[in-house]
């Protein structure tokens, strides 16, 4: 009887459960790095939205900060410069609309005066739970393209009002008047007087009031 020596190695030997293993253990690692790569995007868009809240948040608190200013001089200085640059000034009862005829217009993408003929309006309107004046202007010289434009100015301000000090604050006689142009939503046409010498600009803010003398002419 012949014997017959066999070579067995070690990769014939091995169960075939081993390979079925490996697949699983490398399907395994596979779906972790899937997981980790996830997260890390996951991560990535969580700072971002977390980023752009903080920066919200801080300009927020610089509009405030700007607005809270001990004589709100920034919007002392912008009025200033349009009542000084307009011939006759409106107001409503309600202290919450200033109308402003005459030249201070400006052009809204540079910024720059522009000298047309303009009817400027400064307005307070509820935004949300609190109120803001607005700055809106359009031109008069040319009815077609009056180029309307609307910018906000402060926030907190809940009444708005001009006092003439000079004995040149006259009332205007519309009927001589024709640079006047009605506003749709003002029912009745409040008084119109001539911009004085001197007059002070009164704001109402939601903490205090604000008192500011000018020079106007």
């Amino acid at each position: 009887m012949r014997f017959y020596r066999m070579n067995i190695t070690h990769r014939q030997l091995a169960p075939r459960g081993d390979s079925v293993g490996t697949s699983v253990m490398r399907r395994s690692a596979f779906t972790l790095l899937e997981l980790l790569l996830v997260i890390v995007i996951s991560t990535m868009l969580i700072g971002s939205v977390v980023l752009m809240t903080g920066t919200i948040g801080r300009d927020r608190t610089r509009l405030l900060a700007k607005d809270n200013q001990p004589d709100s001089s920034r919007i002392v200085q912008l009025m200033q410069r349009d009542f000084a640059n307009s011939i006759t000034i409106a107001q409503t009862p309600d202290a919450r609309k200033l109308i402003l005829t005459g030249h201070a217009s400006y052009d809204p993408l540079t910024y720059v005066a522009n000298d047309r003929l303009t009817q400027v309006t400064y307005y307070i309107a509820n935004v949300g739970d609190n109120t803001m004046l607005f700055r809106s202007q359009k031109y008069l010289d040319d009815p077609v393209r009056s180029q309307p434009y609307t910018e906000s100015v402060a926030m907190d301000v809940t009444a708005i009002q001009f006092a003439g000090l000079t004995s040149d604050y006259q009332p205007v006689d519309r009927n001589t008047n024709r640079t006047v142009v009605e506003e749709p939503a003002t029912p009745v046409a409040p008084p119109m007087y001539y911009i004085p010498t001197r007059g002070k600009i009164y704001l109402q803010r939601a903490n205090r009031m604000i008192e500011k003398e000018i020079w106007l002419r």
